[in-house]
């Protein structure tokens, strides 16, 4: 994932630049024999990871600079070891800082509590609970800022 990161942010530093853009991005290499995930970021909001054993989330945050920002970073490769029952939830920033009436941001505390809270469900109700949890906060039908989420569970063999 390092390389990866790597290599986009140098291919595309040029052209981003130029168009005033830049890119934030999450890559994860996933192994399921091994179940290792080897993961790199380049300023994207952290996933969730719900660990079944401490039943507790973190956040899983490697330091890495948005791309097209600087042309030679040194991004950081992080790896867990996953097991039966643990989460991970990829996201981004429209859900953390979809907002209410008062201007609070829904933030990275109600989504780790709503992960712990429905960890059991299938992927896609977990998706939906955070969707309408985030709805009902913002007392907004439409979300304001992209919004996409990916669940990821690991069961058994």
């Amino acid at each position: 994932p390092v390389e990866l990161m790597t290599d986009l942010n140098q291919t595309l530093y040029d052209d981003l630049t130029r168009a005033e853009l830049f890119i934030t991005m999450f890559y994860m290499q996933f192994d399921p024999k091994t179940r290792l995930a080897r993961f790199s970021s380049a300023g994207h909001s952290p996933p969730v990871y719900y660990q079944r054993s401490n039943r507790q989330c973190l956040l899983l945050d490697a330091e890495g600079l948005i791309i097209g920002v600087k042309r030679d970073f040194p991004y950081e490769q992080q790896e867990i070891n996953l097991a039966d029952g643990d989460l991970l939830l990829l996201y981004t920033d429209g859900i953390i800082e979809a907002s209410n009436d008062l201007g609070e941001m829904f933030g990275e505390q109600r989504l780790m509590g709503l992960v712990q809270e429905h960890h059991l469900l299938p992927a896609q109700e977990i998706i939906e609970s955070i969707i309408q949890q985030v709805r009902l906060f913002s007392g907004r039908h439409h979300f304001n800022d992209d919004v996409s989420l990916v669940v990821m569970k690991i069961v058994g063999d």
